[in-house]
């Protein structure tokens, strides 16, 4: 099988999540990536032409929307779901478990994850010794110091 991939980049609502479910071919294995579980719950019903299942945690051993999705991967099922089990595809990638999979990824997934809070190991190592502020003792005022500004 040829390895490629397809980008297609229109503005929010118009119609690309439509699209992709009427074009789904009978006879073709695919995993969809969706942001949202009103999404994959309106690919399970609005999907004619091919029968999708989503990961259940209650339909294995471990109780896990992971262990769930690994299992319909080997029994070759078509699938929806989530943004939140793409990071868990790894392995089963790795595995060769997705190599006769097409596999959509509906809306571009995190790719980082922001942080609001720093440790004050991270603070002191980060941005005190490095010089970019310091933090009065008595009133845990912060100062940006030249190398922030």
């Amino acid at each position: 099988m040829a390895d490629f991939v397809i980008i297609k980049d229109q503005p929010c609502g118009t119609g690309k999540t439509t699209t992709m479910i009427k074009e789904l071919e009978e006879g073709k294995k695919y995993l969809i990536i969706l942001p949202l579980l009103s999404e994959v719950t309106r690919v399970l019903r609005d999907s004619k032409t091919v029968r999708f299942l989503t990961p259940d945690e209650t339909d294995n051993d471990k109780r896990t929307k992971a262990k769930s999705l690994e299992l319909m991967v080997k029994a070759g099922a078509n699938i929806a779901t989530t943004h939140a089990l793409y990071l868990k595809l790894g392995s089963l990638a790795n595995q060769g478990l997705l190599d006769d999979y097409h596999i959509i990824i509906d809306e571009v997934p995190e790719v980082a994850e922001v942080k609001a809070t720093k440790s004050a190991t991270s603070i002191h190592e980060f941005y005190i010794v490095t010089g970019y502020m310091k933090v009065d003792e008595s009133s845990g005022l912060v100062e940006p110091l030249w190398r922030w500004l």
